[in-house]
């Protein structure tokens, strides 16, 4: 398909979501071409009149949609009899979107539905529309991972919905859920804070019922056996609640620290490389330290997932500073050698 051909596609979409519908909430009295021009131009599209008009024309002909005009002076205005649909995807746009959800399919695929995959098809359908008939976008586009990913814990559906809900509408829940390593569900009473997804789960910022409401807990979803709502029960939510502070994080994440640390690290070239690229943290500092490796400073909080990723990199990265935490990581460095020395030496 041609450029102008798609161009007009698109054209005709943002036409059709900006028709007010009689008796709605929009202007009832329709509106006018150069108010449509007006509302193009607001989004960097610039048409004349008579491009306009003929793009109506075409709705208007177009059964399915239930416009109507009418001349008001020497002007037609146009509107719809029935609610037409108000959201408009690019094709960048429906493109992005579907990434991003095969990104998470693999972790919500029991959880994924509804208007979210209604959602989904209607961005493939536009992909489909707008792109060249010889040309298959399903094999130009995948979401991908160098990293290995565990494999998601098991989520029922009506469990989250059930969350869900109680997130929506305040309120508090009545749940079975199996605590790590106890041999059945437990029974709790608790208000639901907010959802995060992070690695390959879901998790459930919460305050349990009768336990120090300014300390959430971070409950994998999967682990919840049944969920109700628990009566007419406000939910208790803590004073400026966010649960994007460092006081949930402690709880999501493993944060460990209220305040960043101030971060030294010696890399080798090529996680120079990738560094330069992909940032390690907004404020990072590279400076050269020898003839072979970098010097990174910047700040970041302690916790579990720093850990984590610098005992990824292998002999790519080593600490410097803070002293601590260099201490820790040499300890779990020798650990891990004595066990690859032992089965060395039995084999």
């Amino acid at each position: 398909m041609s450029g102008k051909r798609l161009e007009e596609r698109f054209r005709l979409d943002l036409l059709l979501a900006m028709i007010p519908t009689r008796g709605g909430t929009a202007t009832p009295s329709g509106l006018r071409v150069t108010q449509f021009q007006e509302r193009l131009r607001a989004q960097s599209i610039e048409v004349d009149n008579r491009t306009i008009q003929r793009n109506l024309k075409a709705l208007l002909e177009d059964k399915r949609y239930g416009i109507k005009r009418k001349k008001e002076g020497r002007e037609y205005v146009y509107w719809a009899d029935k609610e037409l649909s108000r959201f408009v995807l690019k094709p960048t746009d429906a493109m992005n979107l579907i990434m991003v959800i095969d990104h998470a399919r693999p972790y919500t695929s029991r959880t994924l539905g509804g208007n979210l995959q209604e959602l989904y098809e209607h961005a493939q359908s536009i992909l489909n529309k707008h792109s060249h008939r010889l040309y298959d976008w399903t094999k130009k586009v995948v979401s991908n991972t160098r990293f290995l990913n565990l494999q998601p814990g098991l989520v029922e559906p009506q469990v989250f919905q059930t969350i869900q809900d109680a997130l929506l509408e305040g309120s508090m829940l009545d749940v079975l859920y199996q605590p790590r390593g106890a041999p059945t569900p437990k029974p709790y009473r608790l208000t639901p804070l907010g959802l995060s997804f992070q690695d390959a789960n879901i998790y459930l910022s919460l305050v349990v019922d009768g336990r120090d409401p300014d300390t959430p807990y971070a409950w994998p979803v999967h682990r919840f056996k049944s969920a109700k709502a628990a009566g007419f029960e406000p939910a208790q939510v803590p004073a400026e609640y966010d649960i994007r502070n460092t006081r949930s994080l402690k709880s999501l994440i493993g944060l460990e620290t209220e305040h960043p640390i101030q971060l030294e690290l010696l890399i080798d070239e090529k996680m120079f490389q990738r560094l330069s690229e992909n940032w390690l943290s907004p404020q990072q500092l590279l400076q050269p330290y020898d003839t072979e490796r970098w010097h990174l400073s910047c700040e970041l909080h302690l916790s579990q997932g720093l850990r984590l990723w610098i005992l990824s990199q292998g002999a790519s990265v080593e600490v410097l500073k803070p002293a601590a935490l260099r201490e820790e990581i040499l300890a779990e460095i020798e650990q891990m050698s004595a066990l690859y020395r032992v089965k060395s030496a039995e084999t």
